[in-house]
């Protein structure tokens, strides 16, 4: 294959045409998944709020503009949480492949299942740790609709520790979650794919993705509610862990349906618009190279003064 130098871009590593080293491949999918994180948190986020009240045990919001409270936080919270996932995730699972390759242990035995479940739930539970800040604002605005401005002083006078309220059930809930789905996504997508007969086209691929992603996170979501309840009754209500489990166990799948929704929907859009981003980003990408290699190709002049013909 033809090679070229693209300075600045890869720290003048030498690249073939079309293909696409795996750093800059990461770089993609992580802001391809940020970018469709924001894009499913802003189309569910009605179904957001109407979970958190419903977990709280009060009635809707009486106006339309009361759903879209806490919108920008909540999407920022979800493309933060969605992109640290998806790429941790690769990276620790792509670590633990070569590992099995050089100790010679495949196909996969019931132990390396085990701690690739386990890397699942630690890159899940690292994004959530990162996203607890801004849910928090979110969630406080929805139960007190407020503004996030009025959201955070309220917060900031309770000590910069409010802010990570309710982080120990979320962690534990999203990487159980996130778990489940990273670990039954893949089986899932086939499974629909060999149903439907979808193409490898980037528009059956999303198709796929999207009922594959809601299948697994609506059950995930469902599965781990009651963490949910303790979460959001600790932001919300200043509650302890304990004090937020006890009141949660009595109605622990309240709010689920809410919640199956939102997730199912947020999963869908997610997978499905990721498969989306990230091609047309990689296409974007080798397009790029191809330039710079036709225009390496015309021909240059040396540099004046130092004699030296640059690409």
């Amino acid at each position: 294959l033809k090679r070229i130098f693209v300075c600045g871009l890869l720290d003048a590593m030498a690249v073939p045409v079309g293909d696409i080293p795996v750093d800059v491949r990461q770089r993609l999918t992580f802001w391809s998944a940020g970018a469709a994180g924001v894009c499913s948190a802003s189309a569910t986020h009605w179904l957001d709020v109407g979970k958190v009240h419903r977990q709280l045990g009060r009635a809707l919001p009486a106006k339309p503009r009361g759903f879209m409270v806490g919108l920008p936080m909540g999407a920022v919270a979800q493309g933060e949480r969605f992109a640290v996932t998806l790429v941790l995730d690769a990276v620790l699972q792509g670590r633990l492949k070569r590992w099995e390759q050089e100790q010679g242990s495949m196909p996969r035995s019931s132990a390396t299942r085990v701690v690739s479940f386990g890397l699942s739930m630690l890159s899940a539970g690292a994004s959530e740790a990162l996203a607890n800040p801004p849910v928090v604002v979110k969630n406080y605005q929805i139960a007190h609709e407020c503004s996030a401005r009025a959201a955070c002083a309220a917060l900031a006078s309770q000590g910069p520790q409010s802010f990570f309220r309710g982080v120990g059930p979320g962690v534990l809930r999203k990487s159980l979650a996130n778990g489940l789905v990273l670990q039954s996504i893949a089986p899932t997508r086939a499974a629909i794919q060999s149903a439907l007969g979808a193409d490898a086209s980037p528009t059956g691929q999303a198709v796929v993705g999207f009922l594959a992603g809601a299948l697994t996170g609506g059950a995930a979501e469902v599965a781990t509610n009651h963490l949910d309840r303790v979460k959001t009754m600790m932001q919300t209500k200043g509650m302890g862990v304990v004090e937020a489990a006890w009141s949660a166990a009595e109605a622990p799948l309240r709010g689920a349906g809410w919640a199956a929704a939102r997730k199912a929907a947020i999963r869908g859009i997610n997978w499905g618009m990721l498969g989306l981003l990230v091609a047309g980003s990689e296409a974007l990408y080798r397009c790029t190279l191809t330039a710079k290699f036709d225009r390496a190709q015309s021909p240059v002049a040396a540099r004046a003064g130092d004699g030296v013909v640059r690409l």
